[in-house]
């Protein structure tokens, strides 16, 4: 039997004939590497010792990097389409490490599991019980089973507000949870949460599934409304004021027409998300000081009405910087020429 540090070694020449095999498919130069790769002879050999040695003894740290290993997706692609190319040698070799490969991953796999008791068919970034609560909502709600897979019933939207949910309340990053819970619901790729939009006009409709997570704000989920538009009671005259102090000082774009500024306020038919230059805290200011007064859903309105740095802006972000300054007393001082400029532009007779 392997010693542990054999292991090691073995497995970490695996994983390169892994990344360089895809490297050199890549280039159409699959052959030629596997010609002159000299351990491929050996790697199911060290492979099967490897599962050997897991199977026998404790060793997080193996099996952590066993699971590691890249696909073998590539490998078996090739020993497919170029086995009449191929000499039976190299096809037996190829057949022969991805066999003893998914072996041994499957062995890592459920060794894993054993360690997560309980919640070993969960994901690792969600196998607690703080997520395990969080789900049993869903689950009393009647969108999970008990095994926290989705009932026939439970549409794809629905599954999205559940990941967010609890992914927000986790503090997973964003892309993580939607990555988690694909995997938990084995979604696949015809199931990417991330591509699954909420339009902001039919949100009442997803009220039960929201109301089971109150301490979650779903508005950053909904996609903008463009055509929501500003309540204010600024004159053409002051609105065309307002236009031409944030095109002299550099706040908006250049090309920003006078049509299309006003069309924010629903005073033109030229409707065109107004492109901010500077950061998504000065535009925050900006809507705060001209239309928060007047507009119930000013983030919503603003989310659909500006574009900053090529993005839409977060609605969630910018009232979360808006109680910020607010909490430091702020307000007022924060941006001093957005002040003055809205500030006499709005006073404009």
């Amino acid at each position: 039997m392997m010693t542990r540090p054999q292991c090691s070694v073995c497995l970490e020449k695996a994983i390169r004939f892994a990344k360089q095999f895809t490297y050199y498919e890549h280039l159409k130069q699959e052959a030629e590497f596997l010609a002159k790769e000299e351990d491929l002879p050996m790697l199911s050999k060290w492979l099967d010792s490897i599962r050997v040695f897991v199977n026998n003894y404790e060793c997080d740290g193996l099996v952590n990097r066993v699971r590691q290993m890249p696909s073998l997706e590539k490998i078996i692609e090739v020993s497919q389409r170029r086995k009449t190319k191929l000499s039976p040698a190299l096809r037996s070799h190829l057949s022969n490490f991805v066999s003893s490969a998914e072996s041994l991953r499957a062995l890592c796999e459920e060794k894993h599991k054993e360690t997560k008791g309980v919640y070993r068919d969960l994901p690792d970034a969600i196998a607690n019980e703080t997520a395990a609560k969080l789900l049993y909502r869903a689950v009393r709600g009647g969108y999970l089973d008990p095994f926290f897979q989705p009932e026939k019933s439970t549409s794809i939207k629905q599954l999205k507000l559940i990941a967010y949910a609890v992914g927000t309340m986790l503090s997973l990053k964003h892309r993580e949870r939607w990555v988690v819970f694909e995997k938990l619901w084995n979604l696949g790729n015809k199931g990417r949460l991330g591509c699954v939009d909420l339009p902001t006009r039919h949100m009442e409709q997803f009220d039960d599934v929201m109301s089971l997570y109150p301490e979650v704000d779903f508005n950053e989920l909904a996609v903008p409304d463009f055509s929501l538009r500003f309540t204010s009671s600024a004159t053409d005259e002051q609105v065309k004021l307002l236009h031409k102090s944030l095109l002299k000082a550099g706040y908006i774009a250049k090309d920003t027409t006078l049509s299309q500024f006003r069309g924010m306020y629903g005073r033109s038919t030229k409707r065109l998300p107004v492109v901010w230059l500077r950061d998504q805290s000065s535009l925050a200011y900006f809507v705060y000081l001209a239309y928060f007064k007047e507009n119930r859903n000013v983030w919503m309105i603003a989310a659909g009405s500006f574009i900053v740095n090529d993005n839409t802006p977060s609605r969630s972000a910018m009232q979360a910087f808006l109680n910020r300054i607010r909490r430091e007393g702020r307000l007022e001082g924060y941006n001093e020429e957005l002040y003055d400029i809205v500030g006499k532009c709005l006073k404009a007779q």
